[in-house]
Parts: C-alpha cells; structure tokens; sequence
C-alpha cells in the first residue's frame, strides 16, 4: 500500500445476502444536478461522466456556536483534468478525510455530501463523502466514536447494507492519529509537480525498488532540490510507499509502492 493508516470502522451489511435483501434494495437515492434539481438515480448504473456534474445535495453547516468549522478545501484529484475544483467541509473531521484520500493513487473523484438516501427504517441520510477508486465505490460518513448516538448507528447499519445491495461498500471515518495529519498537512505542500519532478521519477522509483532510506534518498540531490521535491511530490502522490503513521526522519524507509 502508499499510505500507512489508521484503520477505520468498516460497517458490515446485517445482509442476509444484501444483493439480493429487498429491505436492502428499497432504499431511493437522490442526487443534485448541475441545475440544482434532485433526481433519482440506481447507483448499479451511474457511469463516471453523471458523478462528475453531481452537486452537493446540501449546502454545509458551521457558525459561531457550532462546534464544527467550516472550510473550503482544493481538490486535487477533481482537478486533474484542468479544471479547479474546491469543495466545501463542514468539520475539522472530514477535512482530515478528504486531506487522506484526495490523492492521484488513492481516488480518483472525491464528492462532498453526494447523494440523499431514503432509508428503510432510519429516516433520510446524507453521507459525507463519496470516494471513486481503482478499487469500487466507497460511501464515507465521518463521526468520532464519542458522536455515534443511536440514531446515527442505525442509519449507519442500513447505509451499510444499501450499498452492499448495489455493490458499494461503506465506511465510518472517526479519525486518525496526530502524527498521520501532521504528515499529510506537510505532504499538502508537494500536491503540485514543479517542471523539474518529471527527471527524477525514475531515479527515485529505481533507488527505491528494493527499499531504501529517506536520507539515501536526500544523497542523490545535486545540490539544487530538485531530487528532493520530487521526492516529496511522489510520497504524497502515493508513487512511493512510507508510513505516514510515523515521524518521517532521515532513517524513515521508502520502497516501492
């Protein structure tokens, strides 16, 4: 793996085979266009093209009183095609998410409170993050352990088995450790390749094949710092592998992703 994480609380589905669970497979799902409208849409048929004109179904929350705190992050991996593209987070939570996944080898589109579900029992839910990968459909809700009242566990748990019944999975976020976001905010520094980063991508992907050290690494820069952001921009990037759950020192080892 690129990245060395936290492990998070994946919901299992109750499903007594949720393929094929009709309490499952009753739940409706709504998403925003780009004119505003909310459209019913089956997430078994919903091709790349719609999500990436998909809006937020809602728009965040956050005042003066509120805990949360509310912030405009840029999306790097949205970007990709040219085109800035910014998303609005509601908590110091989900920006730690997004901060974690809005990587070119981890996602490949990233949307903010993506779709609204009517669930079977539970009520309306709006999850907080929608995560397209090479490896399927994540359906994100980010709660600290402490916030999960009962409510929020039962809708949790039929999230859970809606998407199972769709091929989805889902995911409950609830944090990550101190060192992990000091890392990935550094890392924040390098999204951007500089015009140089192209030279050396061989370079360090051969150096680091077999496994090396950060500070073997920092050896072969000539003097200009070049090597070295590129190095930073391939770690980030998940082009080399380290574990972002410890200090990144001299002697931190890097190998092939």
């Amino acid at each position: 793996m690129s990245i060395s994480t936290r492990p998070q609380r994946a919901v299992k589905s109750s499903n007594r085979s949720a393929e094929n669970d009709p309490q499952a497979m009753s739940a409706i799902w709504k998403h925003r266009d780009a004119n505003g409208e909310l459209c019913e849409f089956d997430p078994r048929t919903v091709t790349d093209s719609e999500l990436s004109v998909w809006a937020p179904v809602r728009a965040v929350g956050g005042s003066k009183l509120s805990s949360n705190i509310k912030v405009k992050v840029w999306c790097a991996v949205n970007s990709s095609n040219g085109q800035p593209c910014s998303h609005e987070l509601e908590s110091g939570l989900e920006h730690d998410l997004h901060r974690r996944l809005d990587r070119p080898t981890v996602s490949s589109r990233l949307l903010p409170q993506p779709f609204r579900i009517s669930l079977p029992t539970a009520g309306l839910h709006t999850p907080d993050l929608l995560q397209i990968s090479p490896l399927g459909v994540t359906v994100w809700d980010c709660r600290s352990d402490d916030d999960q009242d009962g409510a929020f566990l039962k809708k949790s748990a039929e999230t859970a088995d809606a998407a199972a019944g769709v091929g989805w999975d889902y995911r409950v976020f609830t944090g990550m450790s101190v060192c992990e976001r000091l890392n990935l905010i550094q890392l924040n520094g390098f999204r951007r390749p500089c015009e140089w980063t192209h030279k050396y991508v061989d370079v360090i992907r051969a150096a680091a094949a077999a496994g090396t050290s950060m500070h073997a690494l920092f050896d072969l820069d000539d003097g200009s710092g070049e090597l070295k952001s590129a190095l930073w921009h391939m770690i980030w990037r998940g082009d080399v592998a380290i574990d972002l759950c410890s200090q990144i020192t001299g002697a931190s080892r890097v190998c092939a992703a």
